[in-house]
């Protein structure tokens, strides 16, 4: 092994700062796992609602030709938050 050299110790201090934030993100993803195997594993955990009205996709819709896919979903309203929900979106989150 050879001597350490002028800017080995900024290159060390690169790779640290590197492993410490992949670490960080490690241990994220294991929280996310531990609460996606406890709260969504049964498929009656992971419904939120059920599809009302859904018609079939169309494309070339309307004047500027869009395409057309929607659905009308009734929500359940225990499995939301509406303190928090958005409208049209729903953030899954990792709860």
């Amino acid at each position: 092994m050879g001597k350490a050299t002028e800017g080995d110790d900024a290159v060390r201090q690169s790779w640290q700062s590197g492993l410490k934030k992949v670490e960080e993100r490690i241990v994220k993803i294991y929280r996310l796992h531990g609460n996606i195997t406890r709260h969504w594993t049964a498929e009656a955990q992971r419904a939120l609602g059920c599809v009302i009205h859904a018609p079939p996709i169309s494309f070339g819709t309307g004047p500027k030709e869009f395409t057309e896919d929607w659905a009308l979903i009734e929500l359940f309203r225990n499995k939301i938050n509406w303190d928090e929900f958005k409208g049209n979106v729903v953030y899954l989150g990792t709860f």
